[in-house]
């Protein structure tokens, strides 16, 4: 049974509390409305292809802000554990190019990534005022999630950086300390 609130208890007694991070919001969301726009654009109407283009739009700025949200969130940790030579906040750019380097020293074991094309994409995504929104259509979101899945993958093959925590571990930390809480009670 699950609840509203994100709760799931199976019939063997477990208990599953879904509590997921922005950045997983994002990603499924940009998953569904992809999914819509290529259902809308299927109709082959008028009425479809508008629909399919502001699915699309929806979709492209979800890609990107669930990028963004990743790559903030892994500056911020290696704030904390090095060197970080761009302040509080980095630019994209920048945020990139650090998490490159971090990537190859920690265990990219002398492989580089290219990331001229991820950089044009960032580029074209922040410089141009909202024209990239307009123009958004599937090639243009299959090429975008392929740059920036290829990237997150990269870095997390060689660093100890996680774009989603594991499955469960919420759950986990919230029972163990319910349990505490009940055990230590007189």
């Amino acid at each position: 049974m699950r609840s509203k609130i994100g709760i799931t208890f199976f019939r063997n007694g477990n208990v599953n509390i879904y509590d997921a991070t922005l950045s997983e919001e994002l990603w499924h969301d940009y998953k569904a409305f992809a999914q819509l726009a290529a259902v809308k654009k299927q109709k082959d109407t008028r009425q479809g292809e508008w629909a399919a283009r502001r699915y699309e739009r929806a979709a492209a700025l979800s890609l990107y802000a669930f990028f963004e949200i990743v790559l903030r969130k892994w500056y911020a940790e290696l704030k904390e554990t090095c060197f970080c030579p761009y302040g509080a906040e980095a630019p994209l750019f920048q945020t990139v190019r650090l998490l490159r380097e971090y990537a190859v020293t920690r265990g990219g074991r002398g492989q580089t990534y290219d990331i001229g094309h991820l950089q044009a994409l960032l580029e074209r995504y922040e410089r141009h005022d909202g024209t990239v929104w307009e123009h958004a259509n599937a090639e243009m979101l299959a090429d975008s999630e392929k740059t920036f899945v290829s990237f997150l993958n990269y870095v997390e093959t060689n660093t100890e950086l996680k774009r989603f925590r594991s499955t469960g571990e919420q759950s986990k930390n919230l029972l163990d300390r319910l349990g505490k809480f009940l055990r230590d009670e007189p």
